[in-house]
Protein backbone atom coordinates (compact mmCIF):
# COMPACT_ATOMS: atom_id res chain seq x y z
CA UNK A 1 0.00 0.00 0.00
CA UNK A 2 1.34 2.93 -1.51
CA UNK A 3 1.91 5.84 1.46
CA UNK A 4 2.75 9.59 1.12
CA UNK A 5 5.89 10.63 3.45
CA UNK A 6 6.80 14.09 3.25
CA UNK A 7 9.56 16.32 3.53
CA UNK A 8 11.25 16.34 6.89
CA UNK A 9 10.88 20.14 7.14
CA UNK A 10 8.72 22.11 5.14
CA UNK A 11 10.74 25.06 3.43
CA UNK A 12 9.37 28.70 2.58
CA UNK A 13 10.94 31.66 2.07
CA UNK A 14 9.75 33.56 5.21
CA UNK A 15 10.77 34.68 8.75
CA UNK A 16 9.90 31.21 10.52
CA UNK A 17 11.68 29.37 7.78
CA UNK A 18 15.20 31.65 8.45
CA UNK A 19 14.17 31.10 13.00
CA UNK A 20 13.60 27.06 12.61
CA UNK A 21 16.80 26.87 10.59
CA UNK A 22 19.03 28.90 13.43
CA UNK A 23 17.32 27.33 15.68
CA UNK A 24 18.00 23.66 14.18
CA UNK A 25 21.80 24.80 13.81
CA UNK A 26 23.17 27.04 16.51
CA UNK A 27 20.37 26.98 19.16
CA UNK A 28 19.79 23.28 19.60
CA UNK A 29 23.44 22.06 19.87
CA UNK A 30 24.27 24.84 21.89
CA UNK A 31 21.80 23.88 24.36
CA UNK A 32 22.51 19.93 24.02
CA UNK A 33 25.70 20.69 25.03
CA UNK A 34 25.17 22.78 27.83
CA UNK A 35 22.34 21.14 29.64
CA UNK A 36 23.91 18.83 31.44
CA UNK A 37 26.46 21.32 33.43
CA UNK A 38 22.86 23.68 33.40
CA UNK A 39 21.17 21.06 35.21
CA UNK A 40 23.56 20.46 37.57
CA UNK A 41 23.82 23.86 38.43
CA UNK A 42 20.15 24.00 39.28
CA UNK A 43 19.82 20.70 41.27
CA UNK A 44 23.10 22.07 43.56
CA UNK A 45 21.39 25.38 43.68
CA UNK A 46 17.78 23.93 44.76
CA UNK A 47 19.65 21.76 47.36
CA UNK A 48 21.42 24.81 49.19
CA UNK A 49 18.04 26.47 48.78
CA UNK A 50 16.45 23.60 50.94
CA UNK A 51 19.41 23.47 53.33
CA UNK A 52 19.37 27.18 54.19
CA UNK A 53 15.35 26.66 54.57
CA UNK A 54 15.82 24.15 57.21
CA UNK A 55 18.56 25.91 59.14
CA UNK A 56 15.80 28.73 59.24
CA UNK A 57 17.39 30.86 56.67
CA UNK A 58 14.48 33.53 54.98
CA UNK A 59 13.59 32.31 51.66
CA UNK A 60 14.26 35.84 49.89
CA UNK A 61 17.45 36.31 51.45
CA UNK A 62 19.08 32.71 50.48
CA UNK A 63 18.03 33.16 47.23
CA UNK A 64 19.77 36.22 46.87
CA UNK A 65 23.09 34.72 48.29
CA UNK A 66 22.64 31.58 46.43
CA UNK A 67 21.08 32.29 42.71
CA UNK A 68 24.12 35.19 41.29
CA UNK A 69 26.93 32.68 42.50
CA UNK A 70 24.71 29.71 40.58
CA UNK A 71 24.36 32.08 37.27
CA UNK A 72 28.06 33.29 37.71
CA UNK A 73 28.89 29.44 37.48
CA UNK A 74 26.55 29.09 34.51
CA UNK A 75 27.75 31.32 32.54
CA UNK A 76 31.88 30.43 33.34
CA UNK A 77 31.00 26.65 32.20
CA UNK A 78 29.19 27.79 28.76
CA UNK A 79 30.70 26.04 25.87
CA UNK A 80 30.35 27.75 23.00
CA UNK A 81 32.70 25.55 20.39
CA UNK A 82 31.43 22.86 17.78
CA UNK A 83 34.65 21.44 17.24
CA UNK A 84 38.39 20.88 18.09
Amino acid sequence: MPVFIGAKYQRSHRLGNIFSGLFRSILLPFIKRNAPSWAGNVVKTGLNLVHNASHGVPFKQSVKKNVPKALKEVVEDVKFQLGS
